[in-house]
């Protein structure tokens, strides 16, 4: 048993060391509340790992796997290189989350809005845990701010009402929500919600964010 799992954890750092080039390239994903360190960490676990309990290999295994060899590493690829190899990856293999998680954030990383919309669709459309669930909606309801120049409509904010009814992207959510409350003019409820989820916020750079959410509204 340990020796299984010893090599399965050494095929998981391989799978993570083969990744780091194109995660490299992803960094600058335009997040205003938070680094691309921390947007980056879960997908490079996760994009690494899988999912431990099932007999599937890694996604970046199969990737590696399904790369011919004398290819160019991925740490030479260009991020259009990298986007183009995702996009052929998930032609193929559609019921593939984690690939349209990634090809969602790379399409993002480029600018391409729409086509990150259309990936983060994709996943939503598969049956996913909760957690990769409503990161999809975060991710779709941000391409969508992102869309009409930082303003948050009704079609944002119902992707990040579900976001944060899941629960796992709830503080980003909240964000972007008090933001919505702002621009309509509802500074009080834009503060009630900026509050709420800074009680909530366990992680230190959200709780900055949204104190400076909050520092920005006029006074009662």
């Amino acid at each position: 048993m340990t020796g299984s799992l010893t090599a399965w954890a050494l095929a998981a750092a391989g799978a993570a060391l083969m990744l780091g080039g194109l995660l490299y390239a992803l960094a600058p994903l335009r997040r205003p509340f938070v680094s691309a360190g921390f947007v980056l960490l879960p997908l490079v676990v996760y994009a690494a790992v899988g999912r431990a309990d099932l007999p599937d290999a890694p996604l970046a295994a199969r990737f590696a796997q399904s790369m011919q060899a004398g290819e160019a590493a991925w740490e030479r690829m260009s991020l259009n290189e990298a986007a183009a190899r995702l996009a052929a990856y998930v032609r193929s293999h559609p019921h593939e989350a984690e690939a349209w998680s990634l090809l969602a954030r790379t399409r993002a990383a480029q600018g391409e809005e729409t086509q990150a919309q259309m990936a983060w669709a994709r996943l939503l459309a598969l049956e996913v845990d909760a957690p990769l669930q409503a990161r999809a909606h975060l991710g779709f309801a941000e391409a969508q701010i992102r869309l009409n120049d930082g303003l948050v409509d009704e079609t944002a904010a119902a992707h990040l009402h579900a976001a944060a009814a899941l629960d796992g992207e709830a503080g980003a959510a909240q964000y972007w929500l008090g933001l919505r409350a702002q621009q309509q003019g509802d500074t009080a409820a834009a503060r009630a919600i900026w509050q709420a989820a800074r009680a909530a916020a366990t992680d230190e750079r959200m709780a900055q964010s949204l104190e400076q959410a909050l520092a920005s509204l006029p006074p009662r």
